[in-house]
């Protein structure tokens, strides 16, 4: 019956029917989960727009606790919207969206906040909501590059433009240093001299009248007055309008007067369209880059510095994005006195969404010259027309000695009293949008939603602590039966009595 030594005690506990037992208590951990360090740091500055925000923490988290409704992230212009993740094991969550950058002189201020929503596998709520800020940079636009000036092309692609010596810019086989071709009557090499066919003079004779019997060299073939060979030399001597004496006409690559210089076009009249004579350029675009709280009804534009040919712009080659809802439907017109082009979609684009609109390299000037495509992001706001909003909440925000039997209560507005659909969708009223959270995390409870009044009450399990601090909140879980949601998650504190 025994084994080893046992005790009097233990023999006669068992002659009495007493049979000891060995009782292990397992202790259960009721510590609140702590933040460790946060990217970016608390007071960083020049952050960039694209760089996401994690939060670590000291201990393994419940991955559904770390959601858009525990980790916010606010901007100058209110809440950014973006997706949230962690990792697995969930001890560091990520916040990834574009952050809106600064003007030129003020950079934009950032506040994220971990609410005590967020639990640990053992459902212990964070003790108090962490907030920190950083600052982003500030956005500098970079001006576009200016024109090439027309004398500084090199229109046929040889090497060389016509300040470069180039004397005929739409021949590639002629320029400064090219091999020349007798008897052809082309100046290959822009010496100013064009070979006979026995490779020693200049342009050959065409005819007696025009010819000197002892010195061909002296011929003027085209009678102007002027030969290849005397100076002033006429460069093109098959052409009596192209000499020395003769007027220069710009914008037409000829170089009529025989000085090596063609003269670029004229400038364009003050006012007028430039026409492309280069690949378009974005002057700039709306919303801009970066842009945060931008209305769903805004329409999305770009401004081109040169004119751009309006067929090549449709829904297909200004394209528009958005996260939450893939291609956005629209139309595209094109003013060609401002040199705009403007996406109006059909629909208001979606509330709190990343939006990506894309100019493709499908866009050409008027010279049919490609546009390099060109993509750029923008957050619309997270309030859409008819989003629910809370009206009022009972105990009042910042309310003291309340007593700990008070009903809890949010009384929710409606936008558009004559559209019925303006109204809380029930279905999205429950614990997990209507949460109570005390010094130890959640307070269990049941959620009721009385459509008369539209106004949600939680009752509390067990009667609330008195003297104790209770936080309580309304997600954005909550919608109307159009869809819209609350623009905002929303908080209201309490001290019992």
């Amino acid at each position: 019956l025994f084994s080893g030594q046992q005790s009097v005690t233990d023999i006669q506990n068992v002659a009495n029917g007493i049979i000891p037992v060995n009782i292990q208590l397992i202790a259960i951990d009721e510590t609140a989960p702590a933040i460790t360090t946060t990217s970016p740091q608390d007071g960083e500055i020049n952050v960039s727009a694209t760089r996401s925000i994690t939060i670590d923490f000291d201990r393994d988290m419940e991955s559904p606790s770390i959601d858009e409704t525990s980790f916010e992230v606010f901007g100058p212009a209110g809440r950014l919207s973006g997706v949230v993740s962690c990792d697995v094991p969930c001890r560091r969550a990520t916040f990834v969206g574009i952050l809106p950058q600064g003007a030129l002189a003020s950079p934009a201020e950032i506040t994220v906040r971990m609410t005590t929503l967020a639990n640990d596998i053992s459902r212990n709520h964070l003790a108090q909501n962490f907030v920190f800020s950083f600052f982003t940079e500030t956005a500098i636009p970079t001006p576009p590059e200016p024109p090439v000036a027309g004398d500084d092309l090199d229109l046929d692609g040889d090497g060389f433009s016509v300040n470069q010596g180039d004397c005929d810019d739409q021949n590639d086989q002629a320029f400064p240093g090219a091999t020349e071709i007798s008897g052809n009557a082309i100046d290959e090499d822009c010496d100013g001299i064009v070979l006979d066919p026995g490779g020693t003079g200049n342009a050959p004779p065409t005819g007696p009248d025009n010819e000197s019997p002892t010195n061909p060299e002296t011929t003027d073939n085209d009678t102007d007055g002027f030969t290849v060979s005397d100076p002033p030399i006429d460069c093109n001597d098959n052409d009596p309008l192209i000499n020395p004496d003769a007027p220069e006409i710009p914008g037409n690559t000829v170089d009529e007067n025989c000085d090596g210089i063609v003269l670029a076009p004229p400038p364009p009249v003050q006012g007028a369209p430039v026409e492309a004579a280069f690949p378009p350029q974005l002057l700039t675009v709306v919303p801009f880059p970066g842009s945060v709280s931008i209305q769903i009804s805004s329409v999305v534009e770009g401004i081109f510095d040169v004119t751009i040919d309006p067929t090549t712009l449709s829904a297909t080659t200004f394209i528009v994005n958005c996260l939450s809802g893939g291609p956005v439907a629209g139309t595209v017109s094109y003013d060609a006195a401002l040199r705009t082009a403007t996406f109006r979609p059909t629909t208001p684009l979606p509330p709190g969404t990343i939006c990506t609109p894309t100019l493709t390299n499908s866009i050409l000037g008027a010279d049919g010259t490609a546009l390099t495509e060109f993509s750029w992001s923008f957050i619309t706001s997270a309030v859409a027309a008819g989003s629910p909003t809370v009206q009022a909440v009972l105990p009042a925000n910042l309310a003291l000695n309340v007593p700990i039997t008070t009903p809890i209560e949010v009384t929710f507005g409606q936008a558009n009293l004559a559209d019925p659909l303006d109204v809380i969708d029930p279905t999205t009223i429950h614990t997990d949008t209507i949460v109570l959270t005390g010094p130890n995390g959640l307070i269990s409870g049941a959620v009721t939603f009385d459509p008369i009044l539209n106004k949600a009450k939680f009752t509390p399990t067990a009667a609330l602590s008195p003297l104790t601090d209770y936080t309580l909140t309304v997600t954005i879980g909550v919608k109307s039966l159009a869809g819209a949601r609350l623009g905002l998650s929303f908080f209201s504190s309490f001290l019992t009595q």
